[in-house]
């Protein structure tokens, strides 16, 4: 098998394509996952910067999927040959097989088809948390929503429309054709005349808007407290242009009492049953043509290091997804 390690952090170079013969240990409550795909996202590249720390060496990858090919002795035995999509590996996803807990595996519909079901798993769970806990969404709810033509970002934008509300969605230049599928209004960061986004978001609504979801992090942040209405929700989730700064309470006092969250989905999946009803509410609105799941990319395992060096570069749209089922690898680094 073939799997992709961090021995050491920093940028993209520093991933590894490795070639082993044997297989991640199998616990008896774990499942072993022949993979298909292993999805790219941003903690990724925070686990392997070393922004958010794990113990070196390790296996990349938070999430994939593909078909069970082995079940530990406590874990459900019916999950043996099925499709599967999994988050949090204890082996990494980013490798031709993996194990994870049974807790966090969950089955496929025949409906979804496994590329699609494994694109809207880390991210789509996000989205879900974003507008249905921290600020839930309804009808006439104005937001903004950062990197609105990402990943993250365009699911985030259908199920806010799904619910009403109103989105303004931020891009690059780039990026506009792409946005404006997704969004009520969409505005580049700095346009030609060298306006930025918060002013024309101030000339549209003046009294400010309800909440603003952002995974850009550092050079998003403070416009977006300028914003919001009185009351209304900060919500922070990412760090694609760095962490932000560090920000006194009473910042946010100033710009009217408003609120500010850095929320995880790791706390917002914390049972079984939370994890399960957020997925079976993508599964449903994919199958419905609710939410329309965007594959930008998808690149062969042994190049996971070009992934990387796309999604930082932050000129992707829709997901970028490994492809696991190529065994080839090219010399011994990526």
């Amino acid at each position: 098998m073939s799997k992709v390690v961090v021995r050491h952090c920093g940028d993209p170079s520093v991933l590894e394509v490795e070639r082993v013969d044997s297989l991640p240990s199998l616990g008896p409550q774990s499942v072993r996952i022949r993979n298909a795909f292993a999805g790219v996202n941003m903690i990724d590249t925070y686990h392997r910067s070393g922004l958010y720390k794990l113990p070196l060496p390790f296996v990349c990858g938070s999430e994939g999927g593909g078909t069970v090919t082995e079940v530990g002795a406590a874990a459900p035995q019916d999950l043996l040959g099925k499709r599967v999509v999994y988050l949090f590996s204890t082996s990494g996803s980013y490798a031709t097989y993996a194990v994870a807990e049974a807790k966090n595996v969950y089955v496929v519909p025949d409906a979804v088809a496994m590329d699609k079901a494994v694109a809207v798993l880390l991210q789509g769970s996000t989205a879900h948390y974003l507008t249905r806990s921290c600020y839930a969404v309804a009808k006439g709810s104005v937001v903004v929503v950062h990197a609105v033509a990402g990943g993250t970002g365009q699911l985030i934008a259908q199920v806010a429309k799904h619910f009403g509300a109103v989105v303004i969605g931020t891009c690059s230049p780039s990026k506009m054709a792409m946005a404006r599928s997704m969004s009520d209004v969409v505005l580049p960061y700095i346009d030609e005349n060298k306006v930025t986004w918060d002013t024309h978001v101030r000339r549209l609504y003046p009294n400010g808007v309800d909440a603003v979801y952002d995974g850009v992090g550092k050079t998003t942040f403070r416009p977006s407290l300028k914003v919001l209405r009185p009351r209304g929700a900060m919500i922070s989730f990412g760090n694609a242009s760095g962490p932000v700064d560090p920000i006194s309470p009473l910042v946010l006092m100033e710009h009217g009492s408003v609120s500010l969250q850095r929320p995880t989905l790791k706390d917002f999946t914390r049972t079984r049953e939370e994890a399960e009803q957020r997925l079976g509410d993508l599964f449903q609105w994919m199958s419905t043509g609710v939410l329309k799941v965007s594959v930008g990319h998808i690149v062969p395992l042994y190049e996971a290091r070009r992934a990387h060096e796309m999604l930082e570069s932050r000129q992707s749209t829709g997901k970028i997804l490994l492809d696991c089922r190529d065994d080839h690898i090219v010399g011994s680094k990526l």
